[in-house]
């Protein structure tokens, strides 16, 4: 899934050997010394996940080479589903991610630590950042759930009516 980022996530595995990453979503893969690749699980299974991370990534490209021509496209700049990041604000976990337009519309510094977009080794510092910064974690974690409770459908629609009314 090169245009969700974890051709980038892969790459940091060898930044950060002490840390077990588990991935999933996607095809299976063989596993590695640091990495277990699980593949896609039931949708109710995820909380479970999220809640035995450390530190929960989302590591999206700003752009993404496709075609014969090798075109970029900016898929993720400004355009990604919330739902996954919706997701991770919920588990109340700290989040490192992608420092793009689209994921700076919900988190700003004091719900995740951003890295740049595709550099492995940024991702790696971000995630040693807060494993060896209990504070700063618990702090983004909550930051993190207190701004997901503004996204509830009943706010949301709230909000719409008012623009339009």
């Amino acid at each position: 899934f090169k245009w969700k980022g974890v051709d980038t996530l892969t790459e940091t595995l060898g930044y950060l050997g002490d840390f077990l990453f588990l991935f999933i979503g996607g095809a299976e893969r063989k596993q590695t010394a640091n990495a277990l690749f699980l593949g896609h699980k039931a949708h109710k299974e995820i909380p479970l996940y999220l809640k035995a991370a450390d530190v929960l990534v989302l590591p999206n490209p700003a752009t993404l080479s496709s075609g014969a021509g090798k075109k970029e496209v900016k898929i993720s700049k400004y355009y990604t589903s919330p739902l996954k990041l919706f997701e991770y604000m919920a588990s109340q976990r700290p989040i490192v991610a992608s420092d793009l337009p689209s994921i700076r519309e919900i988190l700003d510094e004091k719900s995740a630590v951003f890295f740049e977009p595709g550099d492995s080794e940024k991702l790696g510092q971000g995630i040693k950042k807060i494993i060896n910064d209990e504070n700063l974690a618990k702090s983004i974690s909550v930051k993190a759930l207190e701004k997901v409770r503004e996204y509830t459908w009943e706010k949301r629609a709230k909000k719409i009516l008012a623009f339009i009314g």
